[in-house]
């Protein structure tokens, strides 16, 4: 089992130059640091959380022979969600005024406590593991604009073969279990799943039920 530091996080570095990011380009330094999963016969499952759901998702898409299942856990997709615009462009007002007076630091912050309703949705839950390396508050306002950016045209899930698990865990937000409902219909692939765990307990019963036959 391999679990990867996305760039900026963690002990992942970044680059000077990184200002601006897609989940596609997420995908492949993901892809990366595990080698080409077409080597290993298909047999790859992922797991991701957040942003990072939408990442393993589209490792799937873009190696259809390389990946047998994906479990997403909390995916943060609400261009689906017709309700969500207005609380997105609010949201987007609020970040914008936070790095005006005090820094990617302060955005970031703001993120963290829950403040965000809609691109923070379910971000207070981090609590003390939210990342708080140096290039954490630049890495975060260098994402936010990934998902809602990422193309969700149905033909690139037409042919996805790998399983793809939708899952919501017990303190799932409201906003992100309406956005797991709509994107389900959309992968032909798809199970959704409700665990009443919550935290560590979630993550490792969402990997089990993905690594299960």
């Amino acid at each position: 089992m391999t679990a990867p530091d996305r760039t900026g996080w963690g002990s992942s570095p970044a680059p000077e130059h990184y200002r601006r990011t897609s989940i596609a380009e997420q995908a492949t330094a993901i892809l990366a640091s595990l080698g080409n999963p077409n080597e290993v016969g298909g047999s790859l499952s992922i797991l991701g959380e957040g942003l990072g759901a939408v990442v393993a998702l589209e490792i799937a898409l873009s190696r259809p022979d390389g990946v047998a299942a994906v479990a997403m856990i909390d995916p943060p997709i609400l261009g689906l969600l017709t309700g969500a615009t207005e609380g997105v462009s609010a949201d987007g007002e609020l970040v914008r005024e936070s790095v005006e007076s005090g820094g990617p630091e302060a955005a970031y912050e703001l993120f963290l406590s829950g403040a965000l309703e809609t691109l923070g949705a379910g971000a207070a839950r981090l609590g003390d593991l939210a990342d708080r390396g140096p290039l954490a508050p630049r890495s975060f306002l260098v994402e936010l604009p990934a998902v809602p950016d990422w193309s969700l045209d149905p033909a690139r899930f037409r042919d996805l073969e790998a399983r793809v698990l939708l899952i919501s865990v017990g303190d799932s937000p409201r906003l992100l279990r309406e956005a797991a409902d709509s994107l389900v219909g959309r992968i032909p692939t798809a199970e959704r799943l409700e665990l009443e765990a919550t935290g560590i307990e979630a993550t490792g019963e969402a990997f089990s039920l993905l690594v299960s036959p």
